[in-house]
């Protein structure tokens, strides 16, 4: 089972899999394990991967980089190695046992890690980071674990990675096996990049915009839905893009969209039961972005390892793939969709070019479908089939293959496969398939997107996005009376925090947690709300807000029954908010003489407590009460 990790940066903490944890290299938030023994494995000596074997997979890789066509982000090679746990330096403490592995790849500007035979015992802890102790990765808790057999992890920025663990006595041996080393010959560059600079480091054009500047504000929320995805296909790192999506049952299963060459890895226009076994190792981290519109830097991102193939077209380039098992919290985004035939009047881009922070390109003309059938690098698009761009802010580059095209609506149209737009010049267009003919032209369900974005076939053809969140309890809030309110699908391990106002309806108003238990005062009216605030890696945090009104209604209520020219007639009367599980008493008043018979109706689920053929009675009130009404009829022999 593959989970999902935060990642962070020099102080910063990095998310493990699917149960989110905030994790610090500040030992007041390390997991109680942790603490007491974090420093204590540092005299180790580094199993060292040698110079000669290193060249040697750099020349043959120089070799294979010189004849490839990909158009994707190489970034690094793969190394093959064997490495057990049992390799590890071990001692003891009072609690348990310590282990630690240090690899070093002299001249790597990154490392990363593929594991099998991954079994960790249940109430083991492993981290893993670099030498300057400024990228963190963990901790691993075995308990999310059980039955993972492998890991991939992101990239840990320098030449030496560590490996330590805790296992407290009593617990079975843990165990796993270090079958490849990402070796990252560039960062921010690649063997593939033609721009390199003479210090040997590159960044992306300086005409790409930062996703935080004023052009990148109408997809404030979709960008919690953009992932960088590291690959591997047994020789090189790739870095390319996708997009979470959304579905119309609304069920938050977590489908990526990306390019289809993406899989495609031997370009052979098929893809492999290979290729798609390969889809295990793939890694997709979340929230990649500058905290300013002119930095470059990136405070945090959440990783997720490991997916299975969906469904793919490649003469649309598209391809369709499932997170393993990843519990996707309330942070993330699934993004909406157009697959109508209408082309956008405005066309953007999200992308991380060069494996760098997300950026943003604009079309401010839209898009418009090829007239001709066109090569684009890999891909044949028939006529109709491709979305033909002309930017106008930022551009596309190696890294942004299968970056999402949105529309004016912040809808996701299409993904990028590439082309020949260049920085600042009004010369080369870019292409990428269109999400219309992905929809529903390819002939079985692995061949288009129909078949999982609208499995109950409503006929949809466009959806906004939403997130996996929201604030669950009641809509009625009675005085003196306590209520519980829950944030939905919380992240693990972050300090949430609630607020609910008015301030002076609450015998407390704020606190911390993801549930709020509120005491309602008697003097309590009107409406009020709750609003959780949830930490965010990119965002510092977002909110999620929950209405409510009061009923400071004590338990008789007086109807007042209307005399109009001689007659009884039935009052419309007033709307009053009732509190669940409350017993009320209804008093019909003025009793006038000439009423022969009282009717009482009430909601089906209420329980009545006395008769109801007279002028009053008593109910109770089930626990939940919807919006309903009270009719009381009155008769006498002339009229009703």
């Amino acid at each position: 089972m593959k989970k999902c990790f935060f990642i962070f940066f020099i102080s910063i903490s990095l998310q493990l899999y699917s149960q989110p944890i905030d994790y610090k290299w500040y030992e007041s938030k390390c997991s109680p394990l942790l603490k007491g023994w974090f420093n204590e494995l540092i005299d180790n000596v580094p199993i060292t991967i040698s110079d000669d074997r290193i060249q040697e997979v750099l020349k043959e890789s120089t070799k294979l980089s010189d004849t490839t066509t990909k158009t994707d982000l190489i970034i690094g090679v793969i190394i093959p190695v064997d490495i057990n746990l049992d390799q590890a330096f071990t001692k003891t403490n009072p609690k348990g046992r310590l282990s630690k592995i240090s690899i070093e790849a002299k001249g790597a500007k990154g490392l990363n890690l593929y594991l099998d035979q991954f079994n960790l015992s249940q109430n083991c802890e492993m981290i893993i980071y670099n030498d300057s102790k400024d990228f963190l990765v963990g901790p691993i808790m075995g308990k999310d674990f059980n039955n993972t057999f492998s890991l991939a992890t992101e990239i840990i920025p320098g030449s030496v990675i560590n490996i330590e663990l805790f296992e407290p006595f009593g617990d079975k041996k843990s165990t796993f096996h270090i079958l490849q080393i990402g070796y990252v010959t560039n960062k921010n560059t690649g063997l593939n990049n033609p721009y390199n600079s003479t210090e040997g480091e590159s960044k992306s054009s300086d005409c790409e915009v930062n996703v935080k500047c004023p052009t990148g504000s109408s997809l404030y929320n979709n960008r919690d839905g953009i992932a960088k995805i590291l690959y591997q296909d047994g020789q090189y790192l790739h870095h390319s893009t996708g997009a979470l999506l959304g579905n119309t049952s609304n069920n938050f299963i977590p489908y990526i969209l990306t390019a289809y060459h993406c899989l495609d890895l031997n370009s052979d226009e098929t893809i492999s039961y290979l290729e798609k076994s390969y889809l295990s190792n793939y890694i997709f981290s979340f929230f990649h972005e500058s905290p300013s519109c002119e930095s470059d830097d990136a405070p945090a991102l959440v990783s997720c390892s490991g997916a299975s193939f969906i469904s793919a077209y490649k003469y649309t380039d598209m391809a369709l793939v499932q997170l393993n098992n990843a519990n996707l919290d309330c942070r993330f985004f699934y993004n909406g969709w157009d697959v109508s035939s209408s082309m956008p009047t405005d066309l953007y881009m999200l992308h991380h070019p060069y494996d760098e922070v997300m950026k943003v390109s604009r079309d401010n003309n839209g898009s418009w479908a090829n007239n001709v059938g066109i090569h684009v690098d890999e891909t044949w698009f028939p006529v109709g089939y491709a979305h033909v761009i002309d930017w106008n802010v930022g551009s596309s580059q190696p890294g942004s293959s299968g970056a999402p095209y949105f529309n004016q609506n912040q809808k996701i149209v299409g993904q990028h496969t590439g082309g020949w737009a260049v920085c600042f010049l009004s010369i080369g267009y870019d292409y990428g398939g269109r999400l219309s003919y992905s929809w529903n032209t390819g002939s079985t369900s692995d061949s288009r997107l129909k078949d999982w974005l609208d499995p109950n076939n409503t006929g949809q053809l466009s959806i906004y996005g939403r997130r996996n969140g929201g604030v669950s309890g009641p809509s009625i809030l009675c005085a003196n009376n306590n209520y519980q309110f829950n944030l939905i699908n919380p992240p693990n391990n972050v300090t949430i925090s609630w607020t609910a106002t008015p301030s002076n309806a609450f015998s407390q108003s704020s606190g911390t947690g993801s549930i709020a238990t509120l005491s309602v005062l008697s003097s309590a009216s009107g409406n009020g709300s709750i609003t959780f605030s949830v930490p965010h890696p990119s965002k510092g945090s977002i909110s999620f807000t929950s209405n409510f009104s009061f009923s400071n209604l004590t338990g008789l209520i007086n109807i007042s029954i209307h005399d109009e020219y001689n007659n009884n007639i039935p009052e419309m009367g007033n709307t009053y908010l009732l509190c669940p599980n409350t017993i009320y008493h209804f008093l019909a008043s003025p009793i006038l003489p000439q009423i022969s018979n009282w009717s009482w109706h009430i909601p089906w689920d209420w329980v009545l407590l006395s008769p109801s053929n007279s002028y009053e009675i008593i109910i109770r009130t089930p626990s939940v009460v919807y919006v309903n009404y009270v009719r009381l009829d009155v008769f006498n022999s002339v009229y009703q």
